[in-house]
């Protein structure tokens, strides 16, 4: 994990015992090395830093508009839940493939290009919610080829909070956006959690 000291970015490595699990929603696994845990602030410490290598290396690119749009679609797939003949056998996955522009470029010269009439289904992220928070919410089209506008409630959905026990006894709430909170109480958590989807939905409406 990583903390603030005398304005330094500290890392920290936390241990949790056999059988005891971590907060939901105050770690996340690091998608290059399977089964460690880190803070989002540090995952998204490295993804930045190598968005930052990658633009470097590609800075005064032209790229072909086409390449550029399929490359950004690459970047980070989301692939709504998979179901086979009712059932469901994959929950909702968030994909990276971190040689999007590179593979995109190969594609595009082996003839792939974006037909936006063939498109069926479409990813709404989650609205002013940062690349790590990009929990969002698969929209199909209208019989008359339109978008349907998705209310601000489908991303900010009560149901969705799940609420665990810490080793030490408190309640930590947290939902898939990104909102979390602790209290010795589990339904004062869960409630802290519900106030701040409110605020984000009304956020929401009020941008619109």
């Amino acid at each position: 994990m990583s903390e603030r000291e005398d304005g330094k970015e500290v890392l920290r490595e936390v241990r949790f015992g056999p059988g005891s699990k971590p907060p939901p929603g105050m770690y996340v696994e690091n998608p290059d090395a399977p089964g460690q845990l880190v803070t989002p602030a540090y995952l998204e410490m490295l993804r930045q830093t190598l968005r930052e290598a990658v633009a470097d290396r590609t800075e005064g690119a032209k790229l072909d508009p086409d390449v550029k749009a399929l490359a950004d679609e690459l970047a980070v797939l989301h692939l709504p839940e998979h179901t086979v003949a009712d059932r469901k056998v994959a929950e909702p996955t968030r994909v990276e493939i971190y040689q999007s522009t590179r593979m995109a470029a190969y594609l595009h010269r082996r003839g792939w290009r974006w037909h936006p009439e063939h498109e069926e289904i479409r990813y709404v992220p989650t609205p002013n919610a940062g690349d790590l928070k990009s929990h969002g919410v698969h929209i199909e089209r209208n019989p008359d080829g339109t978008w349907p506008i998705v209310d601000p409630e489908a991303f900010y959905d009560a149901d969705q909070i799940v609420v665990a026990q810490t080793p030490g006894g408190e309640w930590v709430a947290s939902h898939p956006c990104g909102v979390h909170a602790q209290h010795r109480v589990k339904a004062r958590a869960h409630a802290d959690v519900v106030q701040q989807l409110l605020r984000k939905i009304d956020e929401s409406r009020t941008d619109e």
